[in-house]
């Protein structure tokens, strides 16, 4: 399980808030499960498992407004295979 925090801030990592206002907080919650065997690894994963809209930029010019959000939930199954070197 990971968590992702964002808190208040004039500045984002990567980027800037030009529009001066401080974002809200917010957390994205992260998970995985999954079975291995020998070499081979199946994995049901969810990405921000609470579904929050945090925004991560906002762009304010005089006749439009351009907002950032974070990605919406995601769940998948991922397949892997780790190649054993000699």
């Amino acid at each position: 399980m990971r968590s992702i925090e964002r808190w208040p801030s004039n500045q984002v990592v990567g980027g800037s808030n030009p529009s001066g206002r401080a974002f809200k907080p917010s957390s994205d919650y992260d998970g995985a499960l999954g079975f291995g065997k020998n070499a081979w690894l199946v994995q049901v994963y969810g990405e921000n498992l609470t579904d929050t809209r945090a925004e991560l930029y906002a762009n304010h010019t005089e006749f439009y407004k351009a907002v950032t959000v974070s990605r919406p939930r995601t769940i998948g199954l991922r397949f892997s295979y780790k190649f054993v070197g000699r």
